[in-house]
């Protein structure tokens, strides 16, 4: 367990924990930020595959036996996640099962992890140390999307797996979100030019990525009831993927007052 900067009471809860077994070791460093502090408690850890939960998320009952039985007879294999469930801080009842897709059987992992990352949470994942050590761990440098980063050079050393049933509950901080959302899209496109930087075949893919991550913020904004920014969010999609039907059609709803999800679901029964 590695503490970087909580409260007195969480310190003495952590030096009690460290009495229950002797392979449990806390380590007290504070000011590393969270990428760092990943890498530091990984270069203490004896075994073959390396796990991560974040301060505020949870474990549910079998996730490590899952997904051990999921690397069995899999050489190739390097990152194995989970479903998670989200849930709005202080309202663990309301917890919804995310939307994450299964990459296992991709055959271009890059491409289709730089298109469809959306998302693999730091705490659901099972990593091979042999291969994280080898793609660099997270970059402490990047501010954000750090493991978005970091997932695209796994794409690129080793395989994916994933377990479909939620084993992780992940805590939603509405208000940080909402803070930060402005900022988010230069986040992304950081991420984006950084990691098409080092994989020219995905040069040509930045646009439609970066429209996706913003229809997204955009329903997001809906969610919230912030229409004017949904449309912000929307324009700025069409403007990256004119000839995208997600896009124009998430503008379009927003436009007319049609609800989204009746939109999506006529869309869909039509493509049928």
């Amino acid at each position: 367990l590695l503490d970087d900067g909580s409260s007195q009471e969480t310190l003495d809860v952590l030096k009690t924990i460290a009495t229950w077994d002797p392979r449990i070791e806390i380590i007290f460093e504070r000011g590393n930020g969270l990428p760092k502090a990943r890498n530091i408690a990984s270069e203490r850890i004896k075994s073959d595959w390396i796990t991560i939960l974040d301060g505020d998320d949870i474990w549910l009952p079998g996730k490590i036996e899952k997904q051990l039985l999921a690397i069995a007879g899999r050489p190739n294999l390097g990152l194995v996640y989970t479903g998670v469930y989200m849930f709005p801080d202080g309202a663990p009842e309301e917890r919804a099962v995310a939307k994450i897709n299964d990459l296992g059987q991709s055959r271009n992992l890059e491409r289709d992890y730089f298109l469809r990352d959306g998302p693999i949470i730091p705490s659901s994942i099972m990593v091979e140390r042999r291969v994280f050590e080898r793609v660099g761990k997270f970059d402490a440098t990047i501010k954000v999307f750090e493991d978005t980063e970091f997932y695209s050079r796994m794409a690129a050393a080793c395989e994916f797996a994933m377990v479909r049933e939620p084993l992780v509950e992940k805590r939603v901080h509405g208000a940080s979100i909402t803070s930060r959302r402005k900022q988010l899209m230069a986040h992304h496109a950081n991420v984006a030019f950084l990691i098409a930087g080092r994989q020219p075949a995905l040069i040509r893919h930045v646009p439609k990525r970066l429209a996706e991550r913003a229809r997204k913020l955009g329903n997001v904004e809906i969610a919230e009831g912030n229409k004017a920014a949904a449309a912000e969010y929307y324009r700025m999609a069409v403007a990256l993927t004119p000839f995208s039907w997600k896009a124009r059609l998430s503008l379009w709803a927003l436009q007319t007052g049609l609800p989204l999800g009746r939109l999506r679901n006529v869309a869909i029964s039509r493509r049928n």
